[in-house]
Formats: C-alpha cells, structure tokens, sequence
C-alpha cells in the first residue's frame, strides 16, 4: 500500500511540473497564432488605407464610373448652358464675374 501511495506521490509530482510546461507551450503557441494574426491584419490595413489614398487624390472626373455616367454627363451639359447664359448676361450688362465672391462657382 505504501508502495502505490509512494509512486502516486512521484506521478503527481511528475504530473505537477509537466502541466504548466504544457499551459506554458500552449499559451506560447496561442500568442504566437495572435502575432501572426496581428501581422496579417496591418498588412490589410495598410493595403486599405494605400487604396483610400489613391481614391482621395483621384480627381473625381478621373474615375471611370463618373465620367461615364450619363446623370454626370447632363449635369455637366447643363453647367456649360449656364455658363453660356451667365457669359450672356454679363456680356448685355456690362459686368463681369459675380458681386460677391462666396457666390462664384469652384
């Protein structure tokens, strides 16, 4: 009896500095599973916000979409009317540009 209480002892003891080399490989392996994860994510996050900049400094007129657009296309059609129209008031009025800056078209 004492004899199974002894090699019950040494497994325990055994079993006891095993575990938390074990919890210590497991925690190890799970952070570096986060690492890589980390790694993966600012690597999206730095491809994302190359894709935002190139959008920010595209002129709208430069993307395909708009400048094929045919509501764009008549928008555009119906500036130039007016300008034409705005040349012409001037033009009988003897004034040119617009009295008050903050009215001037971008």
């Amino acid at each position: 009896m004492r004899d199974l209480e002894a090699k019950l002892a040494a497994a325990r003891r055994g079993l006891a500095t095993v575990t938390p080399a074990s919890g210590a490989d497991m925690g190890r392996s799970r952070l570096e599973s986060i690492d890589g994860e980390l790694t993966g994510a600012k690597a999206r996050l730095a491809k994302a916000e190359a894709r935002v900049n190139a959008c920010l400094s595209t002129p709208p007129g430069a993307v395909e979409g708009v400048r094929t657009n045919p509501q764009v296309a008549r928008f555009r059609e119906n500036l130039a009317e007016l300008k034409r129209e705005q040349a012409e008031l001037e033009a009988r009025s003897g004034r040119t540009g617009l009295a008050c800056a903050s009215c001037a078209p971008p």
